[in-house]
Order: C-alpha cells, then sequence, then structure tokens
C-alpha cells in the first residue's frame, strides 16, 4: 500500500507451509520487527499465532500468543491469551496462559455459554438459550461473580450457581443484577422485538 503520489510506500509480505496455510506475515517495519507466526493441525485449524515481540529480543515483553483449542466438529472451545519466548517449537511448549476463554455449545452446535478467566479469576458468564426451533431466546450477561463457576488450566467449567436457564436471573450481587435480553418473534421467524431489563 502507498500514499497515492508514490512518496510513501509499505507492504507487507506472506510464506506458506508446505501444504499451504500462510505460515508468517511480515509487516512494513524494518528490520523484520513485526512478523506474526502462525500455527496448524493436520485439519488446517489455526492452532494458535505468535505477535512480534514488541520490544525487541533484548526488551523485557515476551511475544504476545494466542492458543486455540478446537471439538470434535472443528469448533472452538477453548482458547487462551498469554505470552511465549519466540517462534520456536520449544517457545511454544512453554505457552505462558494469561486469560482463557471458554465456549460451550449444545447438542445442534449452538453457543449456549461464553466465559472469559484472568488471574485465576472468572471474570464474564455469558449465556444463551434457543426456543423450539432453534432461534435465540434469552440472553444473560451474569453479573454476580459469587456465581460464577471457576475455569479449569484446561478449560473446563467447573462449579457455577446461576440458572440454567437463560432468561431466569440469578441472585444479584454489588454489581447489580444480571443483564438479560430476550428476543421476539413473529410467525416468519422475523426478529419483531427485543426486551432488554428481563427477570
Amino acid at each position: 500500500s502507498g500514499s497515492g503520489d508514490g512518496l510513501l510506500g509499505a507492504s507487507n509480505s506472506m510464506t506458506y507451509t508446505d501444504r499451504g496455510d500462510i505460515a508468517s506475515i511480515d509487516g512494513p517495519m524494518l528490520p523484520n520487527t513485526d512478523i506474526t507466526y502462525f500455527r496448524y493441525d493436520a485439519a488446517h485449524r489455526l492452532l494458535g499465532t505468535v505477535e512480534a515481540d514488541v520490544d525487541g529480543p533484548t526488551g523485557p515483553f515476551q511475544n504476545r500468543a494466542t492458543r486455540n483449542t478446537y471439538n470434535a466438529d472443528g469448533m472452538l472451545t477453548f482458547q487462551e491469551i498469554g505470552t511465549v519466548a519466540g517462534s520456536s517449537d520449544a517457545a511454544w511448549a512453554a505457552f505462558s496462559p494469561r486469560q482463557l476463554t471458554v465456549t460451550v455449545y449444545d447438542t445442534a452446535g449452538r453457543k449456549t455459554l461464553a466465559a472469559t478467566a484472568a488471574g485465576g479469576t472468572t471474570q464474564t458468564v455469558t449465556q444463551t438459550n434457543y426456543d423450539a426451533v432453534g432461534r435465540s431466546y434469552c440472553t444473560a450477561i451474569r453479573m454476580n461473580r459469587g456465581t460464577f463457576p471457576t475455569i479449569s488450566a484446561a478449560g473446563a467449567i467447573l462449579g457455577g450457581t446461576y440458572p440454567a436457564n437463560a432468561c431466569l436471573a440469578a441472585s444479584a450481587g454489588t454489581e447489580g443484577p444480571d443483564r438479560i435480553t430476550q428476543n421476539l418473534y413473529n410467525l416468519g421467524s422475523e426478529l419483531t422485538a427485543m426486551r432488554q431489563g428481563v427477570d
């Protein structure tokens, strides 16, 4: 890309694996200080990314990295954001997670729960349930951390005392009641109304 007058220009270059997946993207900064690396599994799913080391190899900060885990249906179930000491296999094996996100699906492959954790504490929980024909009916952003589950290092949801039904509020905590939204549809499955503040 450029400024249009030929005075300024920037380019990105890419490398590929022998299976045709993008292995790295080198941005316009020199010398090679903004390369992002990508990792894949045998099914070409993105297993992780390693971003550029923002302060260089001698600085105190490591590369920011993301690691993905999928279920048997190929849906992302667990994502970890953390750091690594470089793009090598050895550095990847020493991945240090800082933030975890777990996504749970029902038997129809619809997302029913998303939860994030950082510092060993669950920070957010969002639930969704569906009506008899598969339309999103209620979404609940849970607010009372006393009802939140724990997320294990392997991405398992442990405990939690909030209602299984996203249309129902959990007991309120110091941050107020749950934020619940309910969708209403006509006979043609067109969204006709969104009710917020449902309890």
